[in-house]
């Protein structure tokens, strides 16, 4: 593929912003996050960190940055709402275990 395909296959992905699955993957990106919330409350109220690997969420945070810049660089709402919100969900995890 040349420039110019690539260029028109980026545009025609993203003309397709009202299809009717967006309203899900909106609702899949804010309720993802909600999936750390036992692992902060554990750490954060109960002053539990045992058997939290901190690399482990370590990495998620990265990862999690990592498809946010990603998703600013394309301008995809979803992945930037979506890891926006599990880079600070998983770096309360880091956060709550390095200085608890």
């Amino acid at each position: 593929m040349n420039s110019v395909t690539l260029t028109l296959v980026a545009k025609k992905n993203t003309s397709t912003s009202n299809h009717p699955h967006h309203f899900f993957i909106y609702i899949v990106a804010i309720i993802q996050p909600l999936i750390a919330v036992p692992q902060i409350i554990g750490i954060w109220i109960n002053q539990n960190t045992q058997g939290v690997s901190v690399l482990s969420w370590m990495g998620y945070t990265i990862l999690a940055l990592c498809w946010t810049i990603y998703g600013l660089q394309t301008q995809n709402r979803p992945l930037i709402i979506a890891n926006s919100l599990n880079t600070i969900a998983n770096a309360l995890v880091v956060f709550g275990v390095l200085f608890s």
